[in-house]
C-alpha cells in the first residue's frame, strides 16, 4: 500500500516536469518560425550565377525551394536546432546535391553551401 502511494506521488510530482521539458522543447524549436528569404553567391567561376529563393521554418523544420539563375530549382530541407544552428539540410536538383551549414540568430541567418564542385555563401533575413 505505502509503494503505490509513493509510485504516486513520484508520478504527481515527475508528469508536470515532464511535459514542462517537452513544451520548453517546443518553444525552442519555434523561435526561427518563419519566412526566410534568402540570397546567394558563388565563389568559384564555373558555378557562377546568383541565387534567391525562400526557405521556411515550422517548428524546427527547415523547406523550401530556391532557384540558381542556370541550374534551375533546389528543394531545402532539413532541421534548425533550439541554438539556430542548421541540421542535415540539403538542398536537391535535378542533377545536383548541395549540402547547407549555417545558423540563424535572431531574424538573420549566414552560413555556407557545397557541392562537389562549388561552393559559396548564403544569407537570409526573417520576414515579418
Amino acid at each position: 500500500m505505502n509503494a503505490n502511494r509513493y509510485r504516486r506521488a513520484v508520478a504527481w510530482i515527475i508528469l508536470p516536469w515532464l511535459a514542462a521539458c517537452t513544451m520548453a522543447g517546443d518553444t525552442a524549436g519555434e523561435a526561427y518560425d518563419g519566412r526566410w528569404p534568402v540570397t546567394s553567391m558563388t565563389r568559384d567561376a564555373e558555378c557562377a550565377g546568383l541565387v534567391r529563393g525562400e526557405f521556411v521554418v515550422v517548428e524546427g523544420t527547415v523547406s523550401g525551394q530556391v532557384t540558381h539563375s542556370t541550374e534551375g530549382s533546389f528543394t531545402v530541407s532539413g532541421r534548425v536546432n533550439a541554438d539556430g544552428r542548421f541540421q542535415d539540410v540539403q538542398a536537391g536538383g535535378t542533377a545536383v546535391d548541395v549540402t547547407v551549414d549555417g545558423h540563424l540568430t535572431g531574424d538573420a541567418g549566414v552560413g555556407t553551401w557545397r557541392t562537389r564542385d562549388c561552393s559559396g555563401t548564403w544569407s537570409a533575413r526573417r520576414a515579418r
